[in-house]
């Protein structure tokens, strides 16, 4: 870009990307801030941590596009005009915040407009819209330049920009991610090694001054009117929208668009989900993001210091899946936690150990989140009394930041071999075969995964049909609501529950747990199982653990139980063993869980199946374990056991 400096560009990169460009490869930002010093180039703000800016609380809005902007100035001496909006999602709602923040414009898909009733040929300009009479500029990207670009030949795209100048119309508008540039798949030999780049940019600077002339965002609003007014709803782009809906959905969608547009029809109005039914289908990005939530008032609050730990935790790539990682990917979660982590030893300073009753996640439901200078616990008595969290301030990790196996819209779809291919030019991600093949072996989840999760079942239990969830559920706790007290330090939950066995017949049973905590982090939960009823009992009973550790995808750790060795990944099962040693050398933690009678252990990776660019990926999440034992209740009887959970320090 630089060798061709008549040709004028808008530039954007997420703040922290650019931080760590100035230490790695400082000789990228110093070429930048000569083209921003030039004119070639104009620098386009957002939020510094490239959150989705209407997923976070308006003062964070403004606190992260300020932090940006201030950044810009200082760094390349330009005070910017523009945002780019993160995966270009719109609410009405941040529209006062970005001019506020002294925003005067904003670019979005094109898409936004049209479902909003827009004719496409009105839509090669900019328009305004407004929050309590102040204007903003939307400029809407032309989708046939955002999916010809880099994919389609030059000579094509020149052609298109040729039929835009004989319509009168007044831009042709531009903006897209990098990645397609080198990233995806097959870009970077079309791009470079077959000369797409250079070829683009020697057209567009032999053609100026004919037909076309480049410029940046704030060129045209200084030289074109506006085309009028608008007001768009809630949007994202095609994908992302159908990516937030519930897999099964998002399959019928994609099939009636598929039907209406091979009979012809305009599909524009057949649209997915809003982006925060993220929130909605994947209970683990509610969680982090509720958390969030929580923490940013209190900063607010009590501790404005710590808003840079706050707004890297809000980075939006572990909040939502699609194509890409996203949350399926653990150092994605692990990092918003770990910032979550920081944020709250700061508001934790000094405090002893406290429990308190509030509804986190906003369900309705209570939680019970213990919490004090060393660590922050949360347990879920509506969904079955489980462990929801587990931070220690220490190692900045929560141990609980599991994701359950669930079904994808991509592990039902089947594509042929190979590509679609075009009969020039390359495929776009979305066009790509990933799928080709055999598929691997996909098992899923009936319960979200925490821990002190309580199974009822028929004794034994083999690994295989516990790793696989298909074993048969004979109890109605997992995940089901317990009743609970709090005094002080301790908590009990209960639940009048029943166990109901293959013949249909059905027994009662009561389960209490009754956790006492320290404020160091230990723990101890005594079960006490009980037989209201007449007649003998025989069942097997588990408590199952996860627990999510940096060191599962990094051969950085290694499990102990009765004396067996073997690394954190693994699987197996034991016999008769009285504890497990969990040793995490990435958070140089060890945890250690035991109990007052022999167990029987089954531990085993947890593993999903996601889809990148490159394929399927099979990652581990969790491990999990789950001691068990062959339980008799005698009538009137009861059973019990005593489970401690202990953390230390490896360092």
């Amino acid at each position: 870009m630089s060798r061709h400096p008549s040709l004028k560009f808008n530039f954007h990169a997420s703040g922290h990307l650019l931080q760590w460009l100035e230490k790695e490869h400082a000789e990228i930002v110093d070429l930048l801030a000569e083209m921003a010093g030039s004119g070639q180039v104009e620098l386009l703000a957002g939020g510094f941590y490239e959150p989705i800016l209407a997923a976070i609380p308006g003062s964070d809005r403004r606190g992260q596009i300020r932090m940006y902007k201030r950044y810009l100035k200082k760094r390349f001496g330009v005070d910017p005009w523009g945002i780019w909006l993160t995966e270009r999602v719109w609410e009405s709602e941040i529209v006062d915040d970005l001019i506020a923040s002294g925003i005067r414009y904003v670019v979005v898909d094109d898409r936004h407009f049209r479902v909003s009733g827009f004719d496409p040929e009105a839509l090669h300009s900019y328009y305004l819209t407004e929050a309590e009479g102040k204007p903003l500029a939307v400029f809407p990207i032309d989708e046939r330049l955002r999916y010809s670009i880099p994919f389609r030949p030059v000579d094509e795209l020149s052609r298109y920009l040729e039929q835009l100048h004989r319509g009168n119309h007044e831009a042709a508008i531009y903006m897209d991610d990098g990645e397609k540039f080198g990233g995806w798949p097959g870009t970077h030999e079309w791009v470079y090694e077959k000369k797409w780049l250079q070829q683009f940019l020697d057209h567009l600077e032999a053609r100026q001054g004919s037909f076309l002339e480049t410029a940046t965002f704030s060129d045209l609003l200084k030289r074109v009117p506006p085309k009028g007014i608008c007001y768009l709803p809630n949007a994202s782009y095609t994908e992302m929208e159908e990516w937030a809906l519930p897999a099964t959905k998002s399959l019928a969608l994609e099939s009636l668009k598929k039907r209406l547009s091979d009979a012809g029809e305009d599909t524009v109005y057949l649209r997915g989900g809003h982006w925060k039914n993220f929130l909605v289908k994947y209970p683990e990005a509610n969680w982090m993001h509720k958390k969030m939530l929580l923490l940013s008032k209190m900063v607010r609050q009590r501790r404005r210091d710590l808003a840079d730990f706050l707004y890297r935790a809000q980075c939006n790539d572990a909040y939502w899946h699609g194509v890409f990682g996203g949350l399926y990917l653990p150092h994605l979660r692990h990092a918003v936690w770990r910032n979550l982590a920081e944020v709250e030893k700061g508001l934790r300073k000094g405090e002893g150990l406290q429990i308190e009753i509030r509804d986190m996640d906003l369900d309705g439901h209570d939680e019970l989140w213990a919490h004090s200078e060393h660590l922050s616990a949360v347990f879920k008595p509506s969904h079955g009394g489980q462990l929801k969290e587990y931070i220690l301030f220490s190692t900045g990790v929560n141990y609980l930041a599991t994701l359950s196996r669930r079904f994808e819209a991509y592990h039902g779809r089947r594509q042929s071999e190979g590509e679609e291919k075009a009969e020039s030019g390359i495929a776009s991600i979305h066009h790509l075969s990933r799928t080709a093949g055999e598929p691997p072996v996909f098992n899923y989840d009936r319960f979200e995964r925490g821990s002190y999760l309580d199974h009822f079942f028929a004794y034994p239990l083999s690994l295989e049909d516990f790793k696989k969830s298909t074993f048969a559920e004979l109890g109605d706790f997992c995940c089901r609501p317990f009743s609970f007290k709090v005094d002080r330090t301790r908590i009990a939950m209960r639940r009048e529950g029943a166990i109901r066995y293959s013949d249909r017949t059905e027994r009662r049973v009561d389960v209490v747990k009754e956790f006492s905590l320290s404020k160091r982090g230990s723990m101890e939960a005594l079960y006490t199982l009980s037989n209201p009823g007449p007649e003998e009992l025989r069942i097997g009973f588990g408590v199952e653990f996860n627990l999510s550790l940096p060191a599962i995808n990094a051969q950085g750790g290694q499990i102990k139980a009765g004396g067996i060795e073997a690394p954190l990944g693994g699987e197996g099962s034991a016999i008769q063993v009285r504890r497990v040693d969990l040793f995490d050398w990435l958070s140089r933690a060890r945890i250690e869980l035991q109990w007052s009678l022999p167990a029987d252990l089954h531990c085993f990776p947890v593993q999903t199946v996601s889809q990148s660019e490159e394929g399927f990926d099979a990652i581990p999440q969790e491990l999990c374990l789950m001691p068990y034992w062959p339980v008799v209740l005698q009538p009137q009887g009861s059973w019990a056991v005593k489970i401690g959970w202990t953390p230390a320090s490896t360092s």
